[in-house]
C-alpha cells in the first residue's frame, strides 16, 4: 500500500504534527491506527503514568514519618493476626 505524507491533529493540544510515509508504514505493519497525540503529549503522559507506577520503597509524609502501602497494611495486619492466634 502507498502512504502519502498527512498532518494530523494532537487530542490533547489541538497542534497539527506530521505523520510521515514511513511512521504509518510501521505503524499498520505493526498494526497501529493513526496516532491521536503528538509527540510531546505522549512523552508527558508517559511520564505522568510512569510516576504512579509502584515504587516498593517507603515515602515519607509531611511529619518525616514513613507512609506504608496499602498492600504493605494490608499483610502486616494478617501477620499481625497470625501472630495473636
Amino acid at each position: 500500500m502507498r502512504y502519502l505524507h498527512r498532518d494530523l491533529d494532537c487530542c490533547d493540544c489541538n497542534l497539527s504534527f506530521a505523520f510521515s510515509v514511513d511512521e504509518q508504514g510501521l505503524g499498520a505493519e505493526l498494526g497501529f491506527e493513526n496516532p491521536r497525540r503528538c509527540r510531546s503529549c505522549r512523552s508527558s503522559l508517559e511520564d505522568s503514568r510512569r510516576a504512579f507506577r509502584y515504587d516498593p520503597a517507603p515515602r515519607l509524609n509531611q511529619l518525616g514519618a514513613a507512609v506504608l502501602h496499602t498492600h504493605m497494611k494490608r499483610e502486616l495486619s494478617i501477620a499481625t493476626a497470625i501472630l495473636r492466634t
